[in-house]
């Protein structure tokens, strides 16, 4: 676009306006040539740059949509560790805390043998679409597989706590459809700037495994320290 402006400025002062003596002068002038030369490439120009920009949206999109789950539209495993693997980089260089919930749907499968397989989406939608409406902007949630879920988000022990707490009772009073559902979570905090993901996802996994243990529909804690001293 800037090349065809600065032609047509360019023609103000090198086209005089003068006809062409010569019999059958293309436009009538010796500087129409230039013009329809100009103007052919420039219609090539933007042909390409247009094929550019679909294909460039097309691969944002298809980048996009293998990072998202297809049935609840939240992030899935690959995007929860890519996104993780770049914000570790940022809270050690904020010394923020980072903390990690695991969610796990109470008796899932009872609920797909009750009432379908149909209304078992139903719930992970329901249950997507509530927490992703309390969890701050800024946090991660994903979809690890099946009724599984995790969350990443830099705050502390006390907000994560009551974080947690908030939306298991949320999600005991959603009913959506009628249908009573609960959930298990486990949380982690660590401050540890050396820390990795995976130490984080292992002491989640205990509390949630704790949750589990002790009734389900409950929120258990775990140190992320201890479960590095296990794996240590």
């Amino acid at each position: 676009m800037w090349i065809h402006l600065l032609f047509h400025i360019a023609r103000i002062f090198l086209d005089g306006g003068v006809a062409a003596r010569e019999h059958g002068a293309i436009g009538g002038s010796t500087f129409s040539v230039y013009v329809i030369l100009e103007s052919i490439l420039f219609v090539i120009g933007v042909t390409f740059t247009i094929l550019a920009m679909v294909n460039e949206r097309n691969q944002i999109r298809y980048k996009q949509a293998s990072l998202r789950d297809p049935l609840t539209g939240v992030w899935n495993r690959r995007a929860l560790f890519k996104h993780t693997e770049q914000q570790l980089r940022r809270i050690a260089q904020r010394s923020q805390p980072l903390t990690v919930m695991l969610f796990d749907l109470d008796h899932f499968k009872s609920i797909n043998d009750r009432y379908g397989h149909f209304q078992g989406d139903r719930i992970l939608i329901d249950f997507c679409q509530v927490v992703s409406a309390i969890l701050p902007a800024d946090s991660h949630f994903s979809r690890l597989g099946g009724e599984e879920f995790a969350a990443v988000l830099t705050i502390d022990e006390k907000t994560a706590a009551a974080l947690s707490e908030h939306i298991r009772t949320a999600v005991a009073t959603s009913l959506p459809d009628k249908v009573s559902y609960s959930v298990s979570i486990g949380v982690t905090t660590s401050r540890q700037q050396d820390i990795t993901f995976t130490e984080c996802m292992i002491a989640a996994d205990k509390a949630l495994y704790r949750a589990k243990a002790n009734g389900r529909n409950r929120v258990e804690t775990f140190c992320a320290e201890t479960a590095e001293a296990v794996l240590l």
